[in-house]
C-alpha cells in the first residue's frame, strides 16, 4: 500500500532545488569555476540525490532495517579502529599536547573520514537509530545486544575523537535517544533536561565539567582558537547583505578576507571556512542558498520531534532521525563538518573526500520523509508491520 501519496511534501524538494542551483550558479560565476563546480557537484548535487532516491524508496520496515544495518556496520569499523589505537589516544588524553597534533593523524576518524568533526558526524544520528532499534528492531534478545554495542563503540570513537563539537553532539543524541530507551521518558522532559543541565554547566554548577572544559580550552591553546572562530562566525553574518542570491563560490571562503578588510577576521589568521557549515554557506552560495539548506534540516527535526508517536515503527523511526539529525547540527553549526574543501586540491588530504557526514545525514532525513508519507493502518503504523514487533 501506498498510503496517502496526496501528503507528499514538496516544500524540502523546492529548498534543496534553490540550495543547488545558488551552489551551481556561486561556482559558475567564481573566481575557480572548476573547484567550484567540484564541491557543487560531490557536497551539493550527491548528498540531496542521496535524499531522493531514499525519500522514494523507503517505504517498508525492511527498507529501515536494512539502512540501519549498513549504518551500524560503519559504527562497527569505526569503533574497532579507535580501540586498536587505544595507547596513541590515551597519550593525548594524559595531557601531553605534542603528542595531540599526531593523534589527530593516526585515530579512527581521521583515516577514514579525514576530519575528526566530520567522521563523527557521521556516526552521531546512529546513537538514536541504534536506541529505535532496541525498541522496534527483529529479535526480542538480539536487538538489545546489538543496539548496546553499536551505541558504546559510537559513543567510544567520539570520545577518542577530542572533538568538542562532537562532544556536545553527543551529548544531544544520547540525551534525545532516552526517550526510545525508557518508554516512560516523554521527548518535552528530555528536552526540558537539556536545558536545565546546560544553564547548570554554564553558571558552574559542576567542577568536573569545568576540569574537562579548561583542559580543552587552555590546553590547546584554544583561547586564540575560540576568538578566531568568533570573529568568523561575525563575518559570515556580516557578510549576508552583499552575499544574497549568490555568494564567492564554493571552497572560497578565504576571499571573502579581501571584501570585509576591515573585519576583526581579517586582522588574524585567516581560516579556509568559518568553522560552521551553516554560516560558511552564507558568504560561499549567498544567503537564500544557505537558508534553503538548513531549512528541510531543521523542518524534520520539527516534525519527528511533533509526530513522536514511539510506540509505533513509524513515529519511533521519525524520532530518530530527528534526534539524529539535531545531534549533526550541532556539528555543522560549530566545527568542521562541511563542504567547502573536500575537493580542493591545495589541500592534498581532502582531495578525495565526497561529504559522508552530509550524504548519510540527507539519507536519513529522505528515509524519515519517506516512511511519514506511507503511513497508514492504526495508530500510523508502517504497512505490512505491526507497531512494537519483536
Amino acid at each position: 500500500g501506498k498510503g496517502r501519496e496526496g501528503d507528499d511534501d514538496k516544500v524540502p524538494l523546492w529548498a534543496f532545488a534553490v540550495f543547488l542551483a545558488a551552489a551551481l550558479v556561486s561556482a559558475l560565476v567564481s573566481d575557480a569555476p572548476g573547484l567550484g563546480m567540484r564541491i557543487a557537484v560531490t557536497g551539493g548535487v550527491a548528498p540531496v540525490a542521496v535524499w531522493l532516491v531514499a525519500r522514494r524508496a523507503v517505504r517498508h520496515p525492511v527498507d529501515i532495517r536494512w539502512l540501519a544495518f549498513g549504518l551500524f556496520g560503519l559504527v562497527i569499523q569505526t569503533g574497532v579502529y579507535a580501540l586498536a589505537n587505544f595507547n596513541e589516544q590515551a597519550l593525548a588524553a594524559s595531557g601531553n599536547l605534542a603528542a595531540f597534533g599526531g593523534v589527530s593523524d593516526m585515530s579512527a576518524s581521521v583515516r577514514i573520514f579525514t576530519v575528526p568533526s566530520a567522521g563523527m558526524a557521521v556516526l552521531l544520528p546512529v546513537v538514536p537509530l541504534a536506541a529505535w532499534h532496541a525498541l522496534h528492531g527483529e529479535g526480542r534478545r538480539s536487538r538489545g545486544i546489538v543496539a548496546g554495542l553499536v551505541m558504546v563503540l559510537a559513543l567510544v570513537s567520539v570520545l577518542l575523537s577530542f572533538s568538542r563539537g562532537s562532544w556536545l553532539a553527543a551529548a544531544a543524541a544520547v540525551l534525545l535517544s532516552l526517550p526510545l530507551l525508557f518508554r516512560r521518558i516523554r521527548p518535552g522532559w528530555v528536552l526540558v533536561a537539556v536545558g536545565a543541565a546546560a544553564l547548570f554547566v554554564a553558571a558552574g554548577g559542576s567542577e568536573v565539567a569545568a576540569e574537562l572544559l579548561r583542559f580543552r580550552i587552555e590546553g590547546t591553546n584554544s583561547a586564540h582558537n575560540i576568538s578566531g572562530r568568533a570573529n568568523n562566525y561575525l563575518l559570515a553574518l556580516a557578510s549576508a547583505p552583499r552575499y544574497l542570491l549568490f555568494g564567492v563560490g564554493p571552497g572560497q571562503y578565504p576571499a571573502v578576507y579581501a571584501a570585509f578588510p576591515e573585519a576583526a577576521a581579517s586582522w588574524g589568521t585567516p581560516l579556509w571556512f568559518a568553522h560552521s557549515l551553516l554560516l560558511t554557506l552564507i558568504p560561499e552560495i549567498g544567503l537564500l542558498g544557505a537558508v534553503a539548506f538548513g531549512l528541510p534540516l531543521f523542518r524534520s527535526v520539527a516534525q519527528g520531534m511533533r509526530g513522536a508517536r514511539l510506540k509505533d515503527r513509524a513515529g519511533a523511526f521519525g524520532y530518530a532521525v530527528a534526534a539524529g539529525v539535531t545531534g549533526y547540527l550541532v556539528v555543522a553549526s560549530t566545527a568542521g563538518t562541511h563542504l567547502v574543501t573536500y575537493l580542493n586540491t591545495a589541500r592534498v588530504e581532502g582531495t578525495w573526500f565526497t561529504a559522508p557526514a552530509l550524504i548519510v545525514t540527507l539519507g536519513l532525513v529522505g528515509a524519515a520523509e519517506g516512511v511519514r508519507k506511507t503511513r497508514g493502518g492504526v495508530n500510523g503504523t508502517v504497512p505490512g508491520a505491526e507497531a512494537g514487533a519483536a
